[in-house]
């Protein structure tokens, strides 16, 4: 399966599940906004989807704050411009 082209959100991307979702993503292609409460354990993991793909962004998002989550789309749109698949993953 090939996701070249697809831009992709990804929300508790910090650890676990999400961190290794967002790292498939991105190997398989897809450009990949993650975000987490956590905001070092999210930049790693734009670190590591850097490593195996390209185009990976990270975002502090905590998913219970509206203003927080329009701050992340704002980035969405500034860095990739739309979205074709996400994963809410964070809770």
């Amino acid at each position: 399966m090939t996701l070249e082209g697809k831009l992709a959100l990804v929300t508790g991307a910090g650890s676990g599940l999400g961190k290794e979702t967002a790292i498939a993503l991105a190997r398989e292609g897809a450009r990949v906004l993650a975000t987490d409460i956590d905001e070092a354990s999210v930049t790693h993991t734009a670190t590591a989807c850097n490593g195996v793909g390209s185009g990976a962004f990270a975002t502090r998002c905590d998913v219970a704050d509206s203003s927080s989550v329009r701050k992340a789309f704002e980035c969405l749109d500034r860095e990739l411009s739309g979205i074709d698949i996400l994963v809410n993953n964070a809770g």
